[in-house]
């Protein structure tokens, strides 16, 4: 009989962040774009992370260090017996924290401004056992190291009225189908949008562009995908669409 190929278990993950649109928003592209990676639970504080982790048992975690209830080092510390691959995914890190994270067995280090096929094949090398670096992949004896994270400074560049509705519909995880019928739009006019979006923004895909809104505050990282509240042009202005 001809022998069969056994098929690869995906490796799961465990998103633990407290910011709810990325946390979603990452989960959305991940369930979109990828068939052997899955999302098998998710957690919004620190305690929260650590009961879960150790009821579900993921291959991966991928942990924020800025978590309330505890902080992400507590959860490294926590989660240590269960020996877990652990991402750290923050918007910065200074190098003590840096240091401390690895000493707490963290398995990789990216900043959130990280390409999002980036963060993937981080993934992958890490449900291979293998370890991450920030150029080569290696083996499990090598030493972690961390790509220097992005400015976490507010960038001013000119967004439209319109721009922010197409930023706060993808931050509610719209699809262009849905953008196009929620703001009475064609497809292709909301993709010729978007794709202006990621050139003014300097990012590539929708999680890039979820982290730099959060962070230059277009939209509430805490909300469903609204704007946010402060009337006024954190980007260095907004112009009337």
């Amino acid at each position: 009989m001809p022998s069969r190929t056994r098929k690869r278990k995906p490796i799961r993950l465990f998103i633990a962040d407290g910011h709810t649109l990325f946390r979603e928003g990452l989960r959305r592209l991940i369930d979109a774009s990828h068939t052997d990676v899955i999302v098998v639970g998710e957690a919004t504080n620190g305690r929260e992370a650590v009961r879960e982790v150790s009821r579900v048992r993921p291959d991966i975690l991928i942990l924020d260090l800025v978590l309330s209830e505890l902080d992400g080092m507590e959860v490294l510390r926590r989660i240590a017996p269960l020996r877990l691959q652990t991402l750290v995914l923050t918007a910065n890190i200074k190098e003590e924290d840096r240091k401390r994270a690895v000493q707490l067995k963290a398995s990789a280090i990216l900043p959130k401004q990280s390409p999002f096929e980036e963060l993937i094949r981080c993934i992958r090398l890490l449900g291979a056992g293998k370890t991450w670096t920030s150029n080569v992949d290696v083996g499990p004896s090598s030493t972690l190291t961390e790509p220097s994270p992005p400015s976490t400074e507010q960038v001013r560049i000119h967004v439209t009225k319109r721009e922010r509705e197409i930023i706060g519909t993808i931050a509610a995880g719209c699809s262009n189908k849905e953008i196009a019928r929620r703001l009475l739009l064609s497809e292709s006019t909301v993709k010729h949008y978007i794709q202006n979006i990621f050139n003014k923004t300097g990012t590539s895909n929708r999680v890039e562009l979820l982290c730099f809104s959060i962070q230059n505050r277009l939209v509430d990282a805490t909300s469903d995908g609204s704007q946010a509240e402060d009337s006024g042009p954190p980007l260095g202005g907004a112009e009337t669409a």
